[in-house]
């Protein structure tokens, strides 16, 4: 007899992916445990302080919704390049593009609700799709390498927004980098009063239930999947090319769309420590839920609740701050890789042609 381990067929049930996802999470928690533990906090009380903090009251589950909205449609936009085999790792750049305009919407437009709203939500739009579609222009036509391209231009973007509120758009009454706060007309309505959670949540549901229509119920959805099939794709007469530069677009206006969520609905003005990394943790968001809208927007919405729920705990047991975000780190990383080894299974090997799973 002998052991052989072999990758799973294709198609395995929902009930299956339920199971391997649930023991993902216990065994990512029991590793979060001993991190945990090795820092110095009590296991007890270090688990409830981030399950109060995310959810144990009105403000704390607001807090996590607020956190939930630009991972979701940053997300979902980085699912639509993936799906066509264009790995966009631009996300950041393309929020801090989508933030710029929208700002400088908010702060030159002078006019009644909502009308500057609107006007910063597609110069988000705008921006953002501009900036993504740089990249895919270079992978179409010259076939230039879109994990490069899209990086540097995170670069670029992080070093012209800096250059912008050190100089020109920096506020003359702050001494910190940002701009001054954009017209109140063009400030994202809240939902409930003494808590930060805005429309912003809704949009982002709204664009959950479109993304999940367009890759699942329409032919452009079909052929910017089936276009990363490169061979396969021409040989079906698909114009790959032009799938590219669209599926880019397409991520880009999403990633800039939540950068002028957040800019109208958080901060109110441009700074650059608006986001803590947004456009780097959406590609995480979109590989923990398997390019699936309905499942990435459950993985935006736990994993936000990680992130608010880790600064209480670290509040409330005193660890170290490095230690409060190694653990945000550790905890995607073993349950991808419980996901990944439930993609195996083991067969036993008995004797020359018997064969047990």
């Amino acid at each position: 007899m002998r052991i052989q381990v072999v990758e799973r067929e294709l198609g395995a049930s929902f009930l299956y992916k339920l199971l391997i996802a649930l023991l993902g999470i216990v065994v990512s928690f029991i590793a979060g445990g001993f991190l945990m533990t090795a820092g110095g906090a009590d296991l007890f009380e270090g688990y409830s302080a981030l399950v109060i903090g995310a959810f144990g009251s009105v403000n704390a589950l607001a807090e996590t919704l607020v956190r939930t909205i630009p991972l979701l449609i940053l997300g979902l936009g980085l699912m639509l390049a993936f799906q066509t085999g264009i790995w966009n790792i631009g996300g950041e750049g393309q929020l801090m593009g989508g933030a710029l305009g929208a700002t400088l919407v908010g702060l030159y437009i002078q006019a009644p609700f909502p009308i500057p709203l609107i006007l910063m939500l597609l110069a988000g739009l705008l921006f953002g799709g501009m900036w993504g579609i740089i990249p895919g222009v270079l992978k179409a036509r010259f076939g230039m390498n879109e994990i490069l391209t899209t990086l540097m231009l995170n670069f670029i973007m992080a070093l012209s927004v800096s250059y912008l509120l050190y100089n020109p758009l920096m506020d003359p009454a702050s001494v910190v980098p940002q701009t001054a706060y954009i017209t109140e007309a063009a400030w994202m309505p809240r939902m409930i009063d003494g808590t930060r959670i805005h429309l912003g949540i809704l949009i982002a549901g709204v664009l959950a239930v479109l993304s999940f229509m367009l890759v699942k119920k329409t032919v452009l959805g079909f052929e910017m999947k089936t276009s990363r099939l490169v061979k396969a794709a021409r040989y079906s007469g698909i114009n790959v090319s032009k799938y590219i530069i669209v599926a880019m677009l397409l991520s880009g206006a999403f990633a800039g769309f939540a950068g002028a969520i957040e800019i109208s609905g958080i901060h109110h003005r441009l700074r650059g420590d608006f986001s803590p990394g947004f456009g780097f943790i959406g590609i995480l968001i979109a590989v923990l839920g398997n390019l699936n809208p309905v499942w990435i927007s459950l993985v935006a919405f736990i994993y936000s609740a990680l992130m608010v729920g880790s600064s209480a705990m670290q509040i409330t047991t005193g660890i170290h701050t490095s230690i409060s975000l190694i653990f945000q780190g550790v905890i995607p990383i073993i349950f991808l890789i419980v996901r990944y080894l439930g993609s195996y299974k083991i067969k036993l090997i008995r004797g020359k042609n018997k064969m047990v799973t």
